[in-house]
């Protein structure tokens, strides 16, 4: 059995960091500055712009625009990497998705509770 916390750490995290990389490297951030920025190898980023990790995860188009505004504000300072990834990390779960990752992952067929309850 899978436990959510190891699709955040081994699926979602590194997915996460992908569409960060991304937009970093789209708003015309160098490779280097992406890596000081996430505190990441620079060859780690070349990966992510590569396609070479983390690609198995796509997130929705308003999940993905909630990931741009991070990039934004860790730009202008606003917020750390970490305090952004914090955030999107703990959305990405209360949303439930990471809830539909776990259930396909382990062949659950009913509704999962188990993450909400008391």
């Amino acid at each position: 059995m899978i436990v959510p916390s190891e699709i955040l750490y081994w699926e979602i995290l590194p997915a996460l960091r992908r569409e960060l990389v991304l937009s970093f490297k789209e708003q015309g951030q160098q490779q280097s500055e992406i890596a000081k920025i996430l505190e990441l190898t620079p060859s780690a980023i070349s990966q992510y712009l590569k396609s070479k990790r983390a690609t198995n995860i796509e997130f929705s188009q308003s999940f993905k625009k909630t990931i741009v505004e991070s990039a934004q504000k860790i730009l202008q300072k606003e917020s750390t990497a970490f305090e952004e990834t914090n955030k999107l990390l703990k959305l990405f779960e209360s949303d439930k998705h990471l809830c539909k990752l776990c259930q396909n992952k382990n062949n659950i067929t009913t509704n999962c509770n188990a993450c909400f309850k008391d």
